[in-house]
């Protein structure tokens, strides 16, 4: 309720997941994203990882994907609302950094807990000087913990996620942190290729096409 009562907002994330690997080994990747949302129709998210970089920028009307590694660029027509883009993502299979905060601030109620099966409140804790709750959840194959900011503003300020199951529980770990006054500019939800950079094709399923030979 926290987050769909936000109508401009940044927010920061440093994010660590685990891959297996042959014979138990277990690698961690770094990743750091920020993302900037203005209600109903504007949106960037810019990502930097040890994998891969992306810069996601949505105006209402069209959704740009840049991949700076190879200054490649794709350009969808997109929905006319966030909540619409998130359905679209979704349903095509896009990958986007912190995607899960944007189905929660836009989707209808029941999306975090749905296929919960038990859940507690660990404790009191803080993160980063501020006070939270410590929620712990079980899916089916997951378990997760939250950590909620205590007061007026109840925003998740770190997420764990475990995949059970498999070898080495892999985990996603990610650190938040709000910023509910943003500044805006006016070039913000606007993107201009840099130099060089090629423009490909996309697609529907939201896979950048490549040309032949390259």
């Amino acid at each position: 309720e926290a987050l769909k009562g936000l109508q401009k907002f940044s927010v920061s994330a440093h994010i660590s997941r685990d891959e297996m690997l042959p014979y138990g080994y277990k690698l961690q990747h770094n990743e750091s994203a920020t993302m900037l949302v203005v209600r109903p129709d504007s949106m960037r998210v810019e990502s930097q990882g040890d994998i891969k970089d992306r810069t996601y920028v949505y105006d209402g009307k069209q959704l740009t994907i840049f991949d700076p590694d190879q200054n490649l660029y794709a350009e969808s027509e997109a929905p006319a609302t966030i909540a619409e883009l998130v359905d679209k993502l979704l349903d095509t299979g896009v990958e986007m950094p912190l995607l899960d905060i944007l189905i929660d601030a836009f989707s209808g109620p029941g999306t975090l807990t749905a296929q919960v099966q038990s859940g507690l409140r660990v404790s009191d804790s803080s993160i980063n000087g501020i006070e939270v709750d410590h929620l712990a959840f079980r899916q089916a194959n997951v378990d997760w913990q939250v950590w909620v900011q205590k007061g007026e503003h109840a925003l998740p300020l770190k997420f764990v996620i475990t995949t059970r199951y498999e070898q080495g529980d892999p985990q996603v770990d990610a650190t938040l942190t709000w910023n509910l006054k943003p500044s805006v500019a006016s070039k913000s939800f606007r993107f201009a290729p840099p130099k060089d950079a090629r423009k490909v094709p996309v697609y529907t399923g939201g896979v950048v096409k490549q040309e032949s030979g390259q």
